[in-house]
């Protein structure tokens, strides 16, 4: 008995779909065997350096994947790979402080090549709003299309939606975990709640990328960076991680060494040249300072630290119509560090002896560094060039009140009320700048004690110890001739006990022995 088949309509459309589909739907793609295991040892190996977490590994996890896109098949799973991974190296460069979003631009780029990655961009976007971790101003650098900049009003409302779905997917990935942490770093203020550090860290504990994270928020481990690069030399990241946590102790040694290392792998840090720069300052090498200042300007020409750094340098090194210079320049371009640049012009200009200049910088100084005693220290020093003496009397008596550690303060006021012939009131002056010169005195002789102690090379010691001979020379001599100006002040007051306590302190040096003698001697006479 045959048996009837009915089919109802919407059966026979689906049979008929499908038979479409299977006829004349699109060819799987051939790949050779070859070519399967070629693709496979790609992305074996791009898996490998991605799980490393580096700077450097993940450079070469980006060209892998990327290579991978070639190959017919994946390409979906493929690019989601590079999307991440280009991420991460942009999230790296911004807390390394470089100026160019290279990886951020090339995931830009990534997106518009590859429509299937669009759902990709939200990610992206996140990224570019996390600001870049320079040290300094930058000053006025012109956006160009060849960076990815997000205006924080372009965000701002969406600051709270992006936490919440970061903090949704953090746990199901590390890039997201990674991301999440990055984002709450500069947002914590206007994000409800912020990732659970300690969850992230048991869920991801055996991958490097997090203990990296984890390692330098929210502040150095140096003791977990330290393990990190030993299980993985090429996280050459570290290094500079571990200078800056040695910086911030004022281990100065250990940050150079570490400074270096970084250095050796990341020339296009502004972070790590600032840091290098300040070290250098610190150990009064104003050559090599102003050298790493120079890398830094080449870089970002109106960059306001690298430029006021390279000022000072050039004031020290008595390079004084360059450093006027770049102190105009400074002015030219405006809006920051206006009073320093004023500052350090009026400076130079006055070992130049262009007073009249010194004197309106150094007055424009004032408007925009309140307070500040070594800009009443240098108006004074310009009107007592000027023989203005009543506008150097009160600017120097300001600069004493503000700071009385400073010797050079009442050793002009002494000068000052020598010229007035208020001899009580010079002598009691000149004094007092020789005990402040004399503490002065005993500091550089403590740092001559620690610098001979010290773990730096031979070659810095000898140039270290070099100059701060000349600047206890030169303390000394400042310390004995306030002795004998005291004394003379002293005696012409009338004030011949104290008068002779002073001169015995100046004769005790070859240079005032003769002429502290001869008043001694006179004093005695007159007794």
């Amino acid at each position: 008995m045959k048996r009837t088949f009915y089919f109802f309509p919407s059966v026979v459309l689906f049979l008929v779909m499908a038979f479409f589909f299977i006829c004349c739907g699109p060819k799987k793609p051939d790949i050779t065997p070859q070519q399967l295991a070629q693709y496979n040892l790609c992305i074996k190996e791009a898996d490998a350096h991605y799980n490393s977490g580096c700077y450097e590994r993940l450079k070469k996890a980006f060209e892998l994947y990327k290579e991978a896109l070639d190959f017919p098949i994946y390409k979906r799973q493929n690019g989601g790979k590079l999307m991440k991974t280009s991420i991460l190296l942009g999230l790296r460069e911004k807390e390394l402080g470089f100026l160019k979003d290279t990886y951020l631009q090339k995931a830009s780029d990534i997106i518009k090549a590859y429509p299937m990655l669009s759902d990709c961009s939200v990610y992206l976007k996140i990224a570019s709003s996390i600001p870049r971790k320079t040290v300094g101003i930058l000053g006025d650098l012109i956006e160009t299309g060849s960076r990815i900049i997000v205006p924080y009003d372009d965000i701002k409302y969406d600051i709270s939606d992006w936490a919440d779905l970061l903090n949704e997917r953090s746990t199901t990935d590390v890039f997201f975990a990674y991301l999440t942490i990055s984002y709450y770093s500069p947002f914590n203020y206007l994000v409800k709640r912020g990732p659970d550090l300690e969850k992230l860290g048991e869920i991801f504990n055996d991958f490097p990328l997090m203990r990296y994270k984890l390692s330098v928020y929210p502040e150095e481990d140096p003791e977990s960076l330290t393990k990190l690069v030993s299980d993985e030399p090429n996280f050459h990241e570290v290094y500079f991680f571990l200078g800056s946590s040695a910086l911030k102790k004022r281990e100065l040694i250990k940050a150079e060494e570490n400074f270096f290392k970084a250095y050796d792998h990341f020339p296009q840090s502004l972070s790590l040249l600032m840091s290098l720069a300040s070290i250098c300052f610190a150990f009064e090498e104003f050559e090599e300072s102003m050298g790493f200042q120079e890398e830094i300007l080449a870089m970002a020409p109106t960059h306001r630290d690298a430029l006021l750094g390279k000022a000072i340098c050039l004031s020290y090194l008595g390079k004084h119509e360059e450093a006027a210079e770049v102190c105009r320049t400074m002015v030219r371009l405006g809006e920051y560090y206006m009073g320093e640049a004023h500052y350090w012009l009026a400076w130079n200009q006055n070992e130049l002896e262009e007073y009249e200049s010194a004197w309106t910088n150094v007055q424009k100084a004032k408007d925009y560094l309140e307070g500040y005693e070594p800009v009443f220290f240098l108006a004074g020093m310009v009107a007592f060039n000027q023989n203005r003496l009543r506008e150097a009397e009160e600017n120097l008596k300001q600069a004493y009140k503000i700071n009385p550690s400073n010797g050079d303060a009442p050793y002009y006021l002494g000068k000052i009320k020598s010229v007035q012939e208020d001899w009580l009131t010079a002598g009691s002056y000149f004094e007092k700048a020789g005990i402040v010169y004399e503490q002065n005195e005993r500091s550089i002789q403590r740092i001559v004690e620690e610098i001979k102690e010290s773990s730096f090379s031979e070659q810095r010691k000898k140039n270290l110890l070099s100059r701060k001979a000349k600047q206890l020379q030169k303390t000394t001599l400042s310390k004995v001739t306030a002795w004998y100006n005291a004394a003379a002040g002293y005696y012409n007051a009338g004030e011949k006990e104290k008068a002779i306590q002073l001169a015995e302190k100046a004769a005790a040096h070859p240079a005032f022995k003769e002429k502290a003698e001869e008043l001694l001697e006179l004093i005695k006479k007159q007794l």
